[in-house]
């Protein structure tokens, strides 16, 4: 008698231990993924950031071929008459396509 008590004492502790021990692992787990879809969102917030960068440069690049443009047309060649017969766009398009 004083056998099985002990017998199933110890069956007792061993289920507790193991319930508490997995439960444990499962919240920690939990609070693991939590942690990584926090580092997840961060990364979206940084490929924002680089959109926003390639905007700015983007600007910039057109501000390069208007400055261009500008140039072009006040030094092209102009006739006895003070007129042009280049067109702006066929003078722009092979700067253009450098930048």
């Amino acid at each position: 008698m004083v056998g099985d008590l002990k017998a199933d004492q110890a069956a007792r502790v061993r289920a507790r231990d193991n319930r508490d021990w997995a439960g444990r692992v499962r919240v920690g787990d939990n609070k693991v993924r939590v942690a990584d879809n926090r580092v997840r969102a961060g990364d979206s917030k940084l490929q924002e950031v680089d959109n926003k960068v390639r905007a700015v440069d983007n600007r910039v690049d057109v501000a390069r071929v208007a400055a261009v443009a500008v140039a072009v047309v006040d030094s092209s060649s102009i006739d006895n008459n003070g007129y042009t017969h280049l067109s702006l766009y066929h003078k722009l398009s092979p700067i253009a396509a450098v930048y």
